[in-house]
């Protein structure tokens, strides 16, 4: 009897489709088992990251991270989930470097504050085969004032507008090369 693990024996095509039907942790799990399995595992989870919960982990800032240092991921993204806010996000310079903006040698200090849409924005210029997008961009927050004293978010009127930095009426999109192939652009329920 054979002590090699059965799962290794399957094609990657196999392992792609039946990688499509494992939840999250179960992919993370994946991962642990080999290299083959692990590439195989990321490039499902990348298919359709939701960055919609608390940007305090820094979620934004990783996902970042992790498409300059592996581009391949960059394109199998397919669907996107995204909340920002008009938080600051330091992101070190070597983060950048892997975008090719040609800012980063005019950068002094290791690290660079960018704005959570901002960042949003740049990370939309590397996602070419983004077919759908769902986006909120928080512009603000209102205080309720009931028992508890609550805040609740104020959306921006114009989401895109907030990632690329005016007014997008009058602007062709598909000049972004992540909005280019987009299929489905929904910017009201993101969360």
């Amino acid at each position: 009897m054979s002590t090699a693990f059965p799962l290794l024996r399957l094609p990657n095509e196999l392992l792609y489709k039946v990688s499509g039907h494992l939840d999250t942790q179960d992919l993370c799990r994946v991962s642990l088992v080999s290299k083959r399995l692990r590439t195989i595992a990321q490039k499902t989870l990348h298919r359709s990251p939701d960055l919609t919960e608390g940007q305090r982990d820094g979620r934004l800032g990783h996902f970042a991270k992790t498409l300059s240092l592996r581009p391949d991921l960059a394109k199998v993204v397919r669907h996107l989930n995204l909340v920002a806010k008009r938080e600051a996000v330091k992101i070190d310079v070597d983060v950048l470097a892997g975008f090719r903006l040609g800012l980063v040698e005019l950068v002094v200090d290791r690290s660079i504050a960018f704005d959570e849409q901002q960042l949003a924005g740049l990370l939309l210029t590397s996602l070419l085969q983004l077919r759908e997008l769902k986006i909120k961009l928080i512009a603000g927050y209102s205080w309720l004032f009931y028992d508890d004293d609550d805040m609740l978010p104020k959306f921006s009127t114009d989401p895109l507008g907030g990632l690329l930095g005016r007014d997008t009426a009058d602007f062709d999109l598909t000049r972004i090369a992540g909005l280019r192939n987009l299929e489905k652009l929904d910017t009201r329920k993101a969360a």
